[in-house]
Formats: structure tokens, C-alpha cells, sequence
């Protein structure tokens, strides 16, 4: 396992990790915010020459459209830009300063991206079904010397198809 040196972070990161604990965050969410907060800073220094401390508003702004630009998915984004209005709540609980306040409420009302909409879950179309088992099944033995050996590979699509096949089979009969 890959240890970090936490004794490294900024001033900020070091008072996330102790506002966080303090709060009852669990030590993933901790770490994970940490990181967040870390490529953040990051962001802020390379774009804006500007640290934890200094970032206002547009930077936050700025932040959210370079995640959303990157190709990162709608909820990690979301998950990303919460961990930093987390940062800033828990700054102006710990030190009542209306500015930070100010700041955490404009954060939160700039947001984070809507939540995508769920796609009900659809099984797979019988042709597709079958497609899936025929090249499946053409790959389920594979050449060992002189004797052809049942592959791995075959076990899984073939289960996969099954239970597609079952629900298909099930969604049928609830819903006529």
C-alpha cells in the first residue's frame, strides 16, 4: 500500500483534515477530500497563481468548467466540487468569519452540476443475446499443446447472458 506524507500539505489541506475529523468524517472521506483539495490547489496555483486561502468565487467557478470540459463524469465531478464546499463550511463553522460564510453560501449557490439522469435499465435485445453467446462460445476453448482446454473467458459472458435472459424472461411475465 502507498503511504503519504500528510505532513507535506498546506496549511489549509492540514486544517481540513483536523475540521473534518473533529466532525465526524469518516478517514476515506477525510483522505478523499484531502486529495480533492490537493489537485485544487494545484488548479489554483498553475491557473490563477492564487492558494486555498485566496480563492474566491470565480475560481470555484473557473474550476467547476475546467472539470466539466475534462471528460470527468457528472457525479465525480459533483462528488469533487462538494468535497471543496465542504472545505469552505467547515472553515467558516470553525471560525465564524462572515467573509468565508459569504463565501461558502455563493459556492453553494454556483453548485454543482445536476444529477444525470437515471436510465431505466433495459435486458438485452435476443439477437444481441445471441451474438454475445456465439463469439463466446467460439473462444471457449483454447489451444494447450495438442488439446484444445475450456477457457475462463467463456464463464462469464455465458453468465451474464443467463441472468440478462432470466430478468428478460421475468419483466415479461410481471408486465404483460
Amino acid at each position: 500500500m502507498h503511504q503519504t506524507d500528510w505532513t507535506q500539505d498546506s496549511e489549509p489541506v492540514k486544517n481540513f483534515v483536523e475540521l473534518a475529523t473533529a466532525d465526524g468524517f469518516r478517514p476515506s472521506s477525510i483522505d478523499q477530500g484531502r486529495l480533492v483539495l490537493l489537485r485544487y490547489q494545484q488548479f489554483l496555483q498553475e491557473r490563477f497563481n492564487l492558494d486555498l486561502n485566496t480563492a474566491g468565487w470565480k475560481e470555484f467557478a473557473a474550476y467547476k468548467a475546467h472539470l466539466a470540459q475534462s471528460g470527468i463524469a457528472r457525479t465525480t465531478v459533483r462528488g469533487y466540487l462538494s468535497y471543496l464546499i465542504t472545505f469552505y463550511r467547515l472553515r467558516a463553522q470553525a471560525t465564524q468569519d462572515p467573509q468565508l460564510l459569504e463565501l461558502f453560501t455563493k459556492l453553494k449557490a454556483i453548485g454543482m452540476p445536476r444529477k444525470a439522469k437515471s436510465v431505466k435499465w433495459t435486458s438485452f435485445a435476443p439477437e444481441v443475446l445471441t451474438r454475445i453467446l456465439e463469439t463466446a462460445k467460439s473462444q471457449a476453448f483454447v489451444g494447450e499443446g495438442l488439446r484444445a482446454v475450456s477457457s475462463e473467458d467463456y464463464a462469464f459472458p455465458l453468465t451474464m447472458a443467463l441472468i440478462s435472459i432470466r430478468s428478460k424472461s421475468r419483466s415479461l411475465t410481471l408486465n404483460p
